[in-house]
């Protein structure tokens, strides 16, 4: 328990380090999940085989 809490001691000097790599990761999760969403709709006209691409878009624009 000694070792635990001067380990904690010396990682308290990088406490603002540590908020701002969580503060990124955050960052990035978010960023991930909005390039994934803007991905969705092109898989769902490429893998539609019985419709034409055109035709495909033309129904999810006057959704």
């Amino acid at each position: 328990m000694r070792n635990f809490l001067r380990s904690l001691k010396f990682a308290y000097t990088y406490r603002w380090r540590f908020g701002a790599s969580v503060v990124c990761v955050i960052l990035a999760a978010a960023l991930w999940a909005m390039n994934l969403s803007a991905v969705y709709p092109v898989m769902q006209l490429l893998f539609r085989p019985e419709q034409t691409w055109a035709v495909q878009l033309d129904e999810e624009v006057n959704k």
